[in-house]
């Protein structure tokens, strides 16, 4: 198997870089979360919801969230009403720094997602887009928190308590967070691309030795 192909780029994210660029605090557990290009209002309504339960951590953790263009104003107000450090915005263009600065991810589960949290090893708690195709986002997710790599929090238990649990669990356990690394890495295929630009090139040697072997025949 070749793997999901990534961006080599998504290697390449200077954590540095990214704490600037986002303009976050260095030295603080840093929660990335996003649902793809327009966000995920289900997991930005929990996200919100789940602020009132980790108001103790609130000077040890900051956000990072991709909250999509409608949700974002609410999103951002929500976190600015209860004093939580980070940075709330429609779209992140740097996912390579946002990787980089994150110690913890919650998003959807998308092949594509998960191919870059795995060759970027972070800890992730991922919530299936319920009306996926064959719900294959959630046999995505199942499949990485059976092997340790993650945990899942299906759409319909999605709640601001259940949240704001697993991101208090993850924070309070570096040891689990640790292993979730080593089993993501692990499943990451980093040479994805270049397993397939292979593959592309040994069949097209093969078609033509087998043209020339046709005309020779001939």
């Amino acid at each position: 198997l070749t793997g999901n192909p990534v961006r080599e780029r998504i290697l390449r994210g200077s954590k540095s870089s990214g704490l600037r660029l986002f303009s976050l605090g260095d030295g603080l557990f840093t929660i990335f979360i996003f649902g793809g290009s327009a966000g995920a209002e289900s997991v930005n309504r929990a996200m919100i919801d789940a602020l009132q339960y980790l108001l103790d951590l609130r000077e040890e953790i900051q956000f990072l969230h991709q909250t999509g263009e409608k949700d974002f104003e609410t999103v951002r107000d929500a976190y600015r009403s209860y004093g939580y450090t980070g940075m709330v915005t429609p779209f992140i263009y740097q996912m390579p720094e946002a990787y980089a600065v994150a110690d913890l991810v919650v998003s959807r589960s998308g092949a594509t997602t998960l191919a870059e949290i795995c060759v970027t090893g972070k800890p992730s708690i991922l919530v299936p887009y319920p009306y996926a195709a064959a719900n294959h986002q959630e046999v995505n997710a199942g499949k990485l928190e059976r092997l340790g790599a993650a945990v899942m929090v299906r759409n319909i238990e999605l709640n601001g308590k259940r949240l704001s649990g697993e991101i208090r669990r993850l924070y309070n356990d570096p040891g689990l967070r640790g292993n979730m690394r080593t089993k993501a890495m692990g499943l990451g295929r980093p040479d994805a691309v270049k397993r397939i630009a292979d593959i592309a090139l040994s069949l097209i040697s093969l078609e033509r030795s087998r043209e020339e072997c046709l005309n020779s025949s001939e």
